[in-house]
């Protein structure tokens, strides 16, 4: 089995590439490792945005992520400026098909956000390295993805299932990048 080279980002230097330079292991080790660290880290973004009060909607109130190739979900980032005063805002992400079917949710536990967090609170879920960040209040959570992968024309729509009393001003932010 092959082993994948370690992504790392290092300079080059004129010295390495010069006229008459024997290409050594250690260009082409440089060569694999930034061409690694690119496609590890390519990632493009969308953001679903409910400026100021918002209240529960289904259907993707902010529209949709529709993408014209096959693409990995690669993590979610969620900022709430206002936590609200009572109540658990609940956001829930959907599957549609290229044909405008509802496939369903693509969450097996929905993010939920109690208003007992801090105002301003940034939640992430990194799902190239497992990584996330810890909610401050035991009634919130973080969402868990039982859908990572989308075909061209596929598309994911954010529903607010519940909010916050006095909630206001939720970023959603999608990361993916192409398969």
């Amino acid at each position: 089995m092959a082993t994948k080279v370690t992504p790392q980002r290092r300079d080059f230097y004129v010295e390495e590439l010069d006229y008459k330079s024997s290409l050594s292991e250690n260009l082409f080790t440089k060569v694999g490792e930034a061409t690694q660290f690119i496609n590890d880290r390519q990632l493009l973004h969308h953001e679903f945005k409910y400026n100021g009060y918002f209240v529960g909607v289904g259907g993707g109130e902010d529209g949709v992520l529709a993408v014209p190739f096959n693409y990995d979900l690669a993590g979610i980032a969620v900022h709430l400026k206002e936590t609200g005063t009572s109540l658990i805002t609940t956001v829930d992400i959907h599957h549609v098909s290229s044909n405008g079917t509802d496939n369903g949710t693509i969450l097996s536990t929905k993010l939920n956000i109690d208003y007992s967090e801090p105002n301003g609170s940034t939640f992430f879920v990194n799902l190239l390295d497992s990584s996330s960040s810890a909610p401050a209040s035991s009634n919130s959570s973080l969402p868990v993805f039982s859908t990572t992968q989308f075909n061209a024309g596929d598309s994911m729509r954010v529903d607010i299932d519940a909010n916050a009393t006095g909630a206001e001003n939720l970023s959603i932010h999608l990361y993916y990048r192409p398969r």
